[in-house]
């Protein structure tokens, strides 16, 4: 089996072993957007980050 880098959210900063979670309905977060060689995406609670994530407008908002 093999092992991958770990992928941080960009806009909460949750991650593949530190899922946030919905406040209604308290189910964790899924990815909608993720670049496992960049080591970053957009969880379902962070929707509001996908277009800044579809423009590449992403790249500095969180350190690798």
């Amino acid at each position: 089996m093999g092992t991958f880098a770990i992928s941080v959210c960009i806009g909460c900063g949750c991650n593949d072993v530190r899922a946030c979670c919905n406040e209604v309905t308290a189910q964790p977060c899924a990815w909608i957007r993720i670049d496992r060689d960049a080591r970053r995406g957009v969880c379902t609670e962070c929707e509001h980050m996908a277009a800044q994530w579809d423009a590449w407008e992403y790249a500095m908002q969180l350190p690798m």
